[in-house]
C-alpha cells in the first residue's frame, strides 16, 4: 500500500521544484496475455510512455487543430460523426479518405505542433489521479521515460504544469509519425540494458508495431487515440482499460 504521507511530501517537493530534469481505480480490465512482464531471472526496470492519448488527453484538441489547418494542405476535415470510426482505424487507413498523402505528413505535423503549443494550457492529464499512479510506479523502482511524436517543449510544459517532472527522467521525440521503433532502438542502446527490462506503453497501433519490431514488451491502453477493438487486433502483450490496472500489472500482480 502506498504511503500517503510520503506521497504528499513528494508531490510538494515536485511542485516546489523550478527545474525540469526532463532533456500518466476500479475493477480489472480485460487483458490480452501474450506473455508475462516477469521472468524467473528479471523484471522490467524501465517504462517508456507514449505521451498523446496515454498520458495527456489531446485527442479532441488534435482533431480541432487538424481541422483548422486541413484546408492549407488541401485535406478534408474530420467530422464529429467520423471520430469513432477514426478511433477504430489504423492511421494508414484514414489518411487516404482525408487526402493526407505521405509527403504532406511532416508538414502537417510541424504545423500542428506549433498550433498545439499555442493552446498548451488546454492539455489535461488523461485521469485526475495520474500523478498518484505514476508515483506508485516510480516508488516501486521503475525509471520512467517518454517517447513522443509531439514536441519536447509541449511535453515539458505539460510535465511542469502538472507537477510530473520528478517522475520522468528524459523525453525522447521523433519527427516521424511511424519512426518510433528507431528511437526505441536508440533508447535501448543508451540505457545499456537487455530488452526484457523495458516496457513500452502506448495507445495506438503504431506504438504496438514499434515495440514488436524490437521485441519489447508492450502494454496498450484503450483510453487514448485508438479503441480497444483495433488495439486488440494488433496483439499487444497486454491491453488495459483502466489506469489502476497499470499499477497492478507493473507491480507484479495479475490482471
Amino acid at each position: 500500500m502506498i504511503n500517503n504521507k510520503k506521497l504528499s511530501s513528494e508531490k510538494d517537493r515536485f511542485q516546489k521544484s523550478s527545474e525540469l530534469p526532463c532533456d500518466s481505480f476500479s475493477s480489472y480490465s480485460k487483458a490480452v496475455p501474450h506473455g508475462s512482464l516477469y521472468s524467473k531471472t528479471s523484471k522490467p526496470k524501465i517504462l517508456i510512455f507514449d505521451f498523446d492519448g496515454t498520458l495527456a488527453n489531446t485527442l479532441n484538441l488534435a482533431v480541432e487543430v487538424y481541422n483548422s489547418i486541413a484546408e492549407n494542405f488541401n485535406c478534408k476535415k474530420i467530422k464529429d460523426e467520423e471520430l469513432q470510426a477514426l478511433r477504430n482505424s489504423k492511421p494508414q487507413d484514414f489518411f487516404k479518405p482525408l487526402n493526407i498523402k505521405p509527403w504532406k505528413l511532416p508538414l502537417i505535423i510541424l504545423k500542428a505542433r506549433a498550433e498545439i503549443h499555442k493552446r498548451k494550457e488546454e492539455i489535461q492529464p488523461v485521469f485526475h489521479n495520474l500523478f498518484e499512479i505514476l508515483f506508485q510506479l516510480k516508488e516501486f523502482g521503475y525509471k520512467c521515460l517518454i517517447l513522443t511524436s509531439n514536441s519536447k517543449k509541449n511535453v515539458s510544459y505539460f510535465l511542469q504544469k502538472h507537477n510530473l517532472c520528478g517522475i520522468f527522467e528524459k523525453i525522447y521525440t521523433t519527427k516521424h509519425l511511424f519512426g518510433k521503433h528507431k528511437v526505441l532502438k536508440k533508447i535501448l542502446k543508451n540505457e545499456g540494458l537487455d530488452k526484457s527490462e523495458f516496457v513500452f506503453l502506448g495507445d495506438e497501433s503504431r506504438d504496438i508495431e514499434a515495440a514488436q519490431k524490437l521485441s519489447i514488451k508492450m502494454i496498450a491502453v484503450s483510453w487514448g487515440y485508438q479503441s480497444e477493438k483495433i488495439l486488440s487486433r494488433c496483439q499487444p502483450d497486454f491491453l488495459v482499460n483502466q489506469p489502476g490496472d497499470l499499477t497492478r500489472l507493473l507491480m507484479g500482480k495479475t490482471i
